[in-house]
């Protein structure tokens, strides 16, 4: 995911870097649905 994202972000300049690299998320997220679910889990538990 980090890859994806710093390359949505590469050669563009400021707002449209940030709306890429959400977009890079977004695609990541609905594409690998378990492991977007599991960050979340263990997110959720660890900070309580």
């Amino acid at each position: 995911m980090e890859e994806k994202i710093i390359d949505f972000a590469v050669g563009v300049a400021e707002y449209e870097a940030l709306k890429n690299m959400c977009y890079a998320f977004y695609d990541y997220s609905t594409n690998n649905k378990g492991i977007f679910t599991a960050m979340f889990w263990y997110n959720k538990y660890e900070n309580e």
